[in-house]
């Protein structure tokens, strides 16, 4: 019993140790790249409804529609920032449409429901974002 135990003490004292490493890796990169001289990223919801995201970045925004009576759609993206922000989308904005064997057509404009976003990682210099649960309906 003594021995489990001790041996039991052990391995958690080595995953202690263990999970320390990685800490220590990322405080060599903050000592390279400070704060200040990373380029600015930020995603997040538009309202508390979550009808949509924006993704705002240095050099980009995209708007994102989770919701809306136009269906789901990337609604803008807007480059060279902070100046001259050119729209590149026109019209619709950038949207999902496939047609089936039989010439069904099905289109994310006309989903009634509501996708969503998740954030599943987060560095200095990226945000892992995934769009989910887009839609498409036919007409």
């Amino acid at each position: 019993m003594r021995l489990a135990l001790a041996f039991a003490l052990l391995i958690l004292v080595t995953a202690c140790c263990r999970a320390e490493e990685p800490v220590m890796a990322w405080e060599y990169d903050f000592v390279r790249q400070p704060v200040g001289a990373r380029p600015r990223i930020e995603a997040r919801y538009v309202d508390a409804r979550r009808a949509g995201f924006d993704i705002d970045a240095e050099r980009y925004r995209l708007m994102v529609d989770l919701k809306s009576n136009a269906g789901q759609r990337i609604r803008r993206l807007d480059v060279g920032r902070p100046s001259p922000n050119t729209n590149l989308l026109t019209g619709n904005g950038a949207f999902v449409e496939v047609t089936d064997a039989s010439g069904r057509v099905y289109c994310s404009l006309r989903s009634k429901n509501a996708s969503r976003v998740n954030i599943y990682r987060r560095g200095p210099y990226y945000i892992e974002t995934h769009w989910l649960d887009v839609e498409l309906a036919d007409s």
